[in-house]
């Protein structure tokens, strides 16, 4: 097996172990995170500088109102997709309730899309423009946190949103050979699904 998938499918384990097993968002979180650094610490693939390459303002301001459509879908949808077990309910079960939502929230939306993009989409790159494996590893380990809010066929559905938004974050690296088009994206795309789930924890 190809080590880039064996370690792409490290971060479906870990929130199968944090998620469905302990529980715990922030185990998941933080075991999930803890495997992206040490992978980035043993990598030769350290390049930081690419952070921060790769800017074209056609396709920043493209990519940043797909991801903004991300939580505009979720809070517009919720009524369909939702599972009937209430955001609230399913967020202490997670260990997420009041304040540490909130320290979640701004702790998950101000690291992690540097920390997945660095690691999906530079230390496991791909230079092919052709879905690869890792698009869909990157879009698997979603559905685990998917399946405590959404019905199984939107899973299914955001599986293949997701594999789709993967692939299209990797081919903007190698047109550009830069992450800050991926990296910021990603982060409207967080912050509107952050914002969206506490308009609905008004509901």
């Amino acid at each position: 097996m190809n080590i880039k998938y064996l370690i792409g499918s490290i971060p479906i384990l870990i929130m199968v172990i944090g998620i469905i097993f302990l529980k715990n968002a922030w185990a998941a979180i933080l075991g999930y995170h803890a495997i992206v650094l040490l992978t980035i610490i043993l990598s030769s693939e350290r390049n930081f500088q690419i952070l921060f390459k790769g800017f074209n303002p056609a396709y920043l301001f493209i990519f940043s109102i797909a991801g903004l459509t991300s939580g505009i879908s979720i809070y517009i949808l919720w009524p369909i997709v939702s599972n009937g077990v209430s955001m609230l309910s399913i967020l202490e079960t997670l260990g997420l309730s009041s304040f540490s939502f909130y320290i979640f929230s701004i702790y998950y939306t101000l690291t992690t899309p540097f920390l997945e993009e660095f690691f999906w989409r530079n230390i496991l790159f791909s230079n092919s423009k052709k879905p690869v494996l890792t698009d869909c590893l990157f879009a698997a380990y979603h559905t685990i946190v998917l399946y405590q809010f959404i019905k199984i066929e939107w899973i299914i559905f955001s599986f293949i949103i997701l594999s789709v938004t993967a692939w299209m974050w990797r081919l903007c690296k190698i047109k550009f050979n830069g992450l800050i088009i991926p990296i910021f994206s990603h982060f409207i795309a967080d912050l509107s699904i952050i914002i969206a789930t506490l308009f609905l924890l008004e509901l």
